[in-house]
């Protein structure tokens, strides 16, 4: 009921129950949608839904230009132009393919020569830095060997054995592809701090 509350403090959603909530949602925060939005739809049967993917610039570029109401992005931003509210933390994991058998947990050492995909749209983005920061911390860089815009197609290829990338747990769990086992980093400090962020 957290999210939904939060839509509500944020959106106040019972004053425009019917109409159109536009959500715009960072890739890795995709997973937090359909469930809140069939509870939604239970409280709010009039209310439609519109959802746009993006990342961090496009989504808060969209709220200023009012093309979308809300947005949920993986990791909390400086604008006073925003008003924000936090959703649950979790650790971030090692998506690997199966028929590697690597054991569960990792440390962050042992991921020095391994390929890695990296699903971010470009290296500014915050996540990515927080992870190349991560692997800096351990005394190396991650090798990158793919980057892909689009966290399925990462899914796909990790599936197929070219590699491993790390993602906040939750955004994959709608992705229940064969292939793909789900490992634990135990000295890793980054974490996921999904944010909803809204227009002061």
């Amino acid at each position: 009921a957290y999210f939904e509350d939060t839509i509500a403090e944020i959106k106040e959603v019972g004053q425009g129950s019917r109409g159109m909530l536009a959500i715009g949602a960072d890739q890795t925060c995709l997973s937090y949608l359909p469930e809140k939005i069939s509870l939604m739809r239970e409280q709010y049967p009039n209310l439609c839904f519109k959802i746009i993917e993006g990342d961090t610039f496009f989504l808060t570029e969209s709220l200023l230009n009012k093309e979308i109401d809300i947005a949920i992005l993986q990791q909390p931003i400086e604008d006073e132009k925003f008003l924000s509210l936090g959703l649950a933390v979790e650790e971030f994991v090692l998506a690997t393919p199966a028929q590697w058998n690597l054991k569960s947990p990792i440390l962050m050492e042992d991921l020095k020569d391994m390929p890695f995909l990296s699903f971010y749209r470009h290296r500014n983005c915050s996540t990515f830095r927080f992870i190349t920061d991560e692997f800096k911390r351990h005394g190396f860089e991650p090798n990158i060997i793919c980057e892909c815009t689009d966290i399925a197609m990462v899914s796909s290829l990790i599936s197929e054995g070219l590699g491993v990338t790390i993602l906040p747990k939750t955004s994959l769990d709608k992705f229940l592809i064969k292939g793909i086992k789900i490992i634990e980093l135990s000295n890793c400090n980054i974490q996921s701090k999904a944010t909803i962020i809204c227009p002061k």
